[in-house]
């Protein structure tokens, strides 16, 4: 799929969901696309006759920040666990060295 094409369904999504398509609003979900692509395919969207729209397959784009902030967020959740039992070891080692030391004195 086109960048246009991305720019025209998502246009047409946000227009069945009662919202006006905007360059801000295509902008916020399209982030990679670049501007003057967004400019162009809404202008084109505007344009389109109503079969064109009704042809139009409105496709909300898949959201790949949320994917990936998932599993940014589950890397980072395991690496705290990891994190949390060096730091018990280190812990219970410092204190078992402590109780040695309390005992020799």
């Amino acid at each position: 799929m086109s960048q246009i094409d991305q720019v025209l369904a998502l246009a047409r999504s946000l227009q069945l969901a009662g919202k006006q398509p905007s360059i801000a609003l295509l902008k916020a979900k399209l982030k990679s696309v670049p501007m003057p692509v967004l400019i162009q395919g809404l202008q084109r969207f505007k344009s389109l006759s109503a079969e064109e729209l009704a042809a139009l397959v409105p496709q909300v784009p898949m959201q790949p920040n949320a994917a990936a902030e998932q599993n940014e967020e589950q890397s980072e959740l395991v690496q705290l666990r990891e994190q949390v039992k060096k730091l018990e070891s280190a812990y219970n080692e410092l204190a078992q060295r402590v109780a040695e030391l309390e005992r020799n004195h």
